[in-house]
C-alpha cells in the first residue's frame, strides 16, 4: 500500500477494476486450489501437478492477447512435460481424483499469468501487485469468518507467515515485470521450474526422496527453460 500511493497512479487504476478482478479472481482461486492440494498431496506431487499451467498460457494469450507461437516452444514444452513427468515418478505416479485440483490450479493460474500480461502496458506492477493483495485479504477474511478458523496463537507461526507474505510479494512484482519485458508464451515454459524446485524443497527438506527420475526430470525441466532463453537471445 505505501508503494502503490506513492506511485500516485490510484485515481487512474479505478479505469481498470475490471481487470484487476479478473487477474485476481483467477490469482486466488489458483492460489486457494494449490493450498488445498498442498494439505492433500505430497508436496512434490502437488507442485508437478500444478506446473501443467505453462501448457494453457499460450493458447490463453494467443485467443486473448493475439501473440504469435513461437516455434521453439513446441519442442521445449515436449521437453518439459517429460521432465515433469519424470519428476512425478514414472515407476509410480499418483495420478489420482485429488491430482485434479493442482492441474486446476494451474489452469486458474495461466488465466491470470495472461491477465497479468494483458495490463503489463497499462498499470505498474505495484498496483497488479497491490490489487491482488487487496482483494486477496478481503476474500480471505470472508472465508476466515465463514469457516471460524482459528488464528496461529504462537510468535514462530507468525514469523513464517511474515516470511511466506514477503516472499509472495517479491514474486508477484518480479513476475509482473518479467511479463512486461517479454511475451507470456515465452515465458511460459520457465514456469516449471516451479516443479523442480518443489521437488528439490521436497527431497532435502521433506525427506520425500527424488530419485534417479527426479533428477534426471529437474535437468530435462532446466534445460528446456535454457534452449529457450538462448533462441530467444539470438534472435
Amino acid at each position: 500500500m505505501p508503494l502503490f500511493i506513492k506511485s500516485g497512479t490510484i485515481k487512474v487504476s479505478f479505469g481498470r477494476l475490471h481487470l484487476h478482478a479478473i487477474r485476481s479472481c483467477s490469482g486466488l482461486i489458483g492460489m486457494y486450489l494449490i493450498f488445498l492440494s498442498l494439505t492433500l498431496l505430497p508436496l512434490s506431487e502437488a507442485t508437478v501437478l500444478r506446473s501443467f499451467s505453462p501448457l494453457f498460457i499460450p493458447v490463453l494469450a494467443f485467443f486473448w492477447l493475439k501473440e504469435k507461437l513461437n516455434f521453439i516452444l513446441i519442442p521445449c514444452f515436449i521437453i518439459a512435460i517429460i521432465g515433469t513427468w519424470f519428476l512425478s515418478g514414472l515407476d509410480k505416479p499418483h495420478l489420482t481424483l485429488l491430482s485434479l485440483l493442482p492441474i486446476a490450479a494451474g489452469i486458474f493460474t495461466a488465466f491470470a499469468m495472461v491477465s497479468i500480461k494483458r495490463m503489463s502496458h497499462l498499470a505498474s506492477g505495484i498496483e497488479i501487485v497491490f490489487y491482488f493483495s487487496f482483494f486477496g485479504t478481503i476474500a480471505s477474511l470472508i472465508f476466515l469468518v465463514i469457516t471460524k478458523s482459528p488464528l496461529p496463537n504462537t510468535l514462530s507461526v507468525w514469523g513464517m507467515i511474515l516470511v511466506m507474505g514477503l516472499l509472495a510479494t517479491l514474486g508477484q512484482i518480479t513476475l509482473t515485470r518479467a511479463n512486461s519485458y517479454v511475451s507470456a508464451s515465452v515465458l511460459a515454459p520457465f514456469y516449471y521450474l516451479n516443479a523442480v524446485f518443489g521437488a528439490l524443497l521436497s527431497h532435502f527438506f521433506w525427506n520425500e526422496p527424488l530419485g534417479v527420475y527426479g533428477w534426471i526430470g529437474a535437468a530435462l525441466v532446466i534445460f528446456s527453460g535454457v534452449l529457450l532463453a538462448l533462441t530467444r537471445s539470438k534472435r
